[in-house]
This record gives C-alpha cells, structure tokens and sequence, in this order.
C-alpha cells in the first residue's frame, strides 16, 4: 500500500491552456516543452487510459482484455504500467486538456511485465488529454483520488475484486467523497453490491471473460488425476489436504505456466477452491471448460449467484472444513461419479461460453457512455 501512496504523490497538478506549434507544423507542443507525434486531431481524440501491474493475476489479465477489446471496437486505449520499481515516475497533469508526461519504467516482456500480457501488444501511454477516460483498478484508488481532485472529468475505478482492497480505508471522508466523483466498473455483483451500501450510483458491469487455449478434452475420458487446487489459495486447507491424499492423487497447481495449469485440469477430475473469492474468479470457470468439476467454498462474490451460478452442491461452507472427514466424503461423491456431475454443469459452462460476447456488449456501452 505505501507504493501506491508513493505513486500517487507523484502526480502532480499544473494548469496552463497554452498549446503551441514548432514552425508551423501540425505536432503540438504540449506545456513542459515535449512534442507529440501525430495530428492534433488524432491527439485530441478520445482515449482510454488503463492503470495495470506488470504480473500476471486475473486482474491485469482483464484489464488487457478490456484494452484490446476498444482497440478492436474502433476506440484508443493504451496501458500505464506500475511495479514498484517506478516510484520515480513523474506524472504531470495540465486540468485544462490534461497532459501527462513522465519519466517512467518500461518493463521488459518475460521480465518485468509477463510474457502473456506483453503479447496483447499494447500502447503503453504517453500522454494523453483532458477527455481521456482513465481505468483504474481498485487496489489504487490513491492514482484516482489524484487524478479526480487534479480536474480530470472520466476516472472510472474498476472493482476487479472487493477484499483485496483496504476496506476500513475506503470508509474515510476524502476517500469516500473521492468514490461519489468517479465512475465505477464491476466485475462481479459482488462488487456492485458493496457499493451500492457505500451510497454509490454511478455503478456499470465490467466482467471478463474466460477462454482455454488449444483444444477441449472429452468430458468422458479417463483423467490423470482425481483433484487439483492452488496452494497459494489453501492455507488452512492442509489437514483436509491430507485426508484426501491417502484415497486421492492431489496435483497442487504451483510452478506451473498459464497453458501448464489448464493441461492439467484438462486431466483432472475435481477442482477444489479453498479460495475467499475477491470477486468472481476464473480458475472454477477455467476448470469447468476443462471438464474438471469446480468445488467451491462459499464465500465472497461465491455467494451471489449471479456471479458463481454453480448448482448448490458444488459449494462447500466454510464451517465444513473444520471437518476433514465430511468434506472428504463430499469430495469422494464428485471424484467417483465425474461423468453424471459433469453433465449437471452444461448451463454454467454455456453462461462461461457466453461470456466473450456479453464483454464485448459492455465495453460498447461503455464507450457510448463515454463519448
């Protein structure tokens, strides 16, 4: 978190109207002395502006995915990335037709910034103007707060998940007062439904969608493994992890590339999320697509349906954890009769198929309402 104070204190507000030509040419120079490339009509077009980390989660996953798609809807969107390593950056922001310039850390596809999201092959922002629409992610609501109170007309915060965010933070007068000025994206109606009890209207869905590449296996063809689950989503999990190890092989999903995580649900019979579902999470969908039955405990954005719209079996209480045994037996019911379970999620996994499409339709309600 003081990163991100850190980045936000480095925005600075200046405020100027003056925008000059260099002898007489069609590249405007923007106050501070730098030259933009291209005409100032393409410069001053409507752009969108999205604050990313450089690592791979399902969160910068989205925000590519949000990016490349205005890029195919005819729109600009470009990406401004952070990592720790650009506390330095300078962001100057002129409130009469917002420019932004900065020295600022381009990182490496493979090294800094994930190979896969490098090769959505996006802009990366230079500089931008007063009617662009900045998207920032929620776990940087300080960028926002700076960019609203610098003038800026478009700041939309998108809710890619609810808990991971400093709760008791967002409850403070400036910060709050900060939410009631900005238009807000969400990913889950989870999301929708925690701010809509902080009194926030301005509220748009912004899901993801979620895709597997190469081909789908047979859903009834004889699997490799019995369960699968994230450690790093499965601490306290380790006694019912145990339990199941003496019946089951059990493939912990660590270490693994994106494409080696969905080979080995394509192999594996369940999927068990010991997760507290920050918003709605791709792995149950991932795992469905695979034909890997998703067992998820019931809690966060698991708890709208609208969100995880999973049959009522397929979800495990928090409270059954405290009983090793019980959530084996559960477990047991799905890993022996895989073939009859499957055939009860053909309905989520359409809604998952659909989920490229319905992307596509908000993004284009969202450039109309911006325009």
């Amino acid at each position: 978190m003081a990163f991100f104070l850190e980045l936000a204190a480095a925005i600075t507000v200046h405020f100027s109207h003056d925008i000059s030509y260099a002898n007489g040419r069609g590249s405007p120079k923007w106050p501070g002395g730098h030259y933009t490339s291209g005409s100032r009509k393409e410069f001053l077009k409507m752009q969108y502006v999205f604050f990313s980390p450089t690592a791979f989660t399902g969160g910068p996953l989205a925000i590519h995915q949000a990016a490349l798609e205005i890029c195919k809807q005819g729109g600009i969107a470009k990406i401004f990335y952070f990592s720790p390593k650009v506390g330095s950056n300078r962001i100057r922001y002129d409130a009469s037709r917002v420019w932004i310039k900065r020295k600022w850390y381009q990182p490496s596809p493979g090294k800094s910034l994930d190979s896969y999201l490098a090769s959505f092959n996006l802009n990366r922002v230079e500089e931008v103007n007063g009617e662009s629409v900045f998207v920032v992610p929620e776990t940087s609501i300080d960028i926002a707060r700076t960019l609203v109170n610098g003038g800026a007309k478009h700041v939309y915060i998108w809710w890619l998940s609810v808990d991971n965010v400093n709760l008791s933070k967002v409850r403070v007068l400036e910060t709050h007062l900060s939410l009631l000025q900005c238009g807000h994206l969400c990913q889950s109606h989870y999301a929708a439904d925690f701010l809509r009890g902080l009194g926030i209207k301005n509220i748009h869905m912004l899901t993801d969608f979620t895709d597997i590449e190469g081909d789908l296996p047979d859903p009834n063809a004889s699997r490799k493994h019995d369960i699968a689950y994230l450690p790093s989503k499965a601490k306290g999990s380790e006694k019912v992890i145990s339990s199941l190890k003496t019946q089951y092989s059990v493939i912990p999903l660590v270490g693994m590339s994106r494409a080696e995580i969905e080979n080995t649900l394509k192999q594996t019979k369940v999927f068990i999320d010991f997760g507290h579902h920050p918003g709605k999470d791709r792995i149950p969908r991932e795992a469905a697509l695979c034909g890997c039955l998703p067992l998820v405990r019931k809690e966060g954005a698991a708890r709208f349906f609208l969100d995880v719209p999973l049959p009522d079996d397929f979800f495990i209480e928090t409270s059954q954890f405290l009983d090793p045994a019980g959530v084996n037996a559960v477990v047991s019911e799905f890993v022996e009769n895989h073939p009859a379970k499957l055939s009860e999620l053909q309905a989520y996994v359409e809604g998952i198929r659909e989920e490229k499409n319905n992307f596509s339709q908000q993004i284009k309600m969202l450039m109309n309402a911006t325009l």
